[in-house]
């Protein structure tokens, strides 16, 4: 069975104050970058590549490691934040004071379609497109051919706080699960690990097993879960 090892690594601090940052594209600050400097270097082993959202605040960063370090890296549009909408970078001060009630009912039980924020995603289309992301690229690295010397590779995924969340949930099978979005709170920079264990092509076909899985982009959470057992998650500890 093959294995992949997984990093994720939420962006450190960023510019813009104390705003709602979904899509809205703000810079790292200077401590932002320590932050994720710091935990790149708790990684034991280079990763083999390096996936990052496409926002500043994660791709700037991935980008000047992947060339400091020789790694391959490249962006991936299915793992930037949530997009907030009309609430995307306005201050909290800002939409408490005009939106208290809806962004109350928001943290409540924001898997309520009614309480998503106006004009923007919400969180089942995004747990969809994250999901999707996700499930595209453990088939790209299932389709790989290796050899079993090299059948470890390694991905460091540089993302968001929500982003994260949304594997988890997936992983805990905690999916839509209030608490994990309104009152689990990822430190910037935190690094969490998982080993995702999986069949090559042609240990399936050897075993009778199924084959590896499609690349169409799922339509419903139910289709891209079931992509998704395909694999075996093993999540260890976070590291902060």
């Amino acid at each position: 069975m093959k294995q992949l090892k997984l990093w994720m690594l939420r962006h450190g601090q960023c510019e813009g104050g104390n705003i709602l940052r979904g899509q809205v594209d703000v810079l790292l600050s200077q401590a932002g970058q320590a932050q994720m400097d710091k935990a790149f270097s708790a990684i034991p082993q280079l990763p083999t590549e390096i996936v990052s959202s496409p926002l500043q605040r994660c791709a700037l960063w991935s980008n000047k490691t992947a060339v400091e370090n020789k790694l391959v890296m490249s962006t991936l549009n299915g793992f930037a934040e949530m997009d907030f909408g009309d609430w995307d970078g306005k201050t909290f001060d800002e939409l408490y004071q005009h939106s208290a009630e809806k962004m109350d009912a928001f943290w409540r039980d924001p898997w309520q379609t009614k309480n998503s924020p106006p004009n923007g995603e919400t969180l089942a289309d995004f747990e969809l497109r994250v999901l999707n992301e996700l499930s595209q690229l453990l088939e790209s690295h299932a389709n790989q051919t290796t050899t079993s010397e090299d059948a470890t590779a390694s991905v460091l995924m540089v993302t968001h706080g929500g982003v994260i969340k949304v594997i988890l949930g997936h992983i805990l099978k905690a999916q839509q699960n209030n608490g994990l979005f309104s009152q689990f709170t990822l430190p910037y920079a935190a690094l969490l690990e998982v080993d995702i264990y999986f069949s090559t092509p042609e240990q399936a076909s050897n075993t009778n097993s199924p084959s590896t899985i499609a690349t169409a982009t799922a339509t419903s959470l139910e289709s891209v879960q079931q992509q998704l057992q395909a694999y075996q998650f093993c999540m260890h500890w976070p590291k902060l």
